[in-house]
């Protein structure tokens, strides 16, 4: 652990991804960092925790995907950092007049989820614009 200072160059609020990097980076730059963070772990959105009782089921705590990690920072920052692909990207599920429908959007599956939109808004377009 690190003594306290009573001066920074730089201080960021929060520990979580965005504020972990900004700190790298201006430590990188060869500045002193302070990173205050309100909980009692580090990493924000990135963590995961077993949110349903006698569940043993670790979900993102803001359901953030790790996997959205740009490679830049990783070589930037030269992070010792492998991060692992899956074949599901998002899913939203919604209720229309009592029935389930659903988003179900899949890496490298272009056609897929071209298909997907077209099931749930009937338009072109919503695809183009994703």
């Amino acid at each position: 652990m690190y003594a306290i200072e009573s001066r920074y160059d730089a201080t960021i609020l929060g520990g979580g991804h965005n504020g972990l990097v900004a700190a790298c980076y201006l430590a990188k730059a060869g500045l002193s960092v302070l990173v205050l963070e309100r909980n009692g772990e580090l990493g924000g959105a990135t963590r995961s925790a077993r949110v349903f009782e006698g569940m043993d089921a670790k979900l993102s705590v803001y359901s953030y995907l790790v996997s959205l990690f740009p490679g830049k920072i990783v070589e930037d920052l030269d992070l010792n950092l492998r991060l692992k692909s899956r074949s599901t990207a998002s899913w939203t599920p919604t209720l229309d007049k009592g029935k389930l429908r659903e988003l179900l959007l899949l890496n490298n599956d272009p056609d897929g989820n071209r298909e997907a939109f077209l099931a749930l808004t009937g338009d072109e377009r919503d695809y183009r614009g994703f």
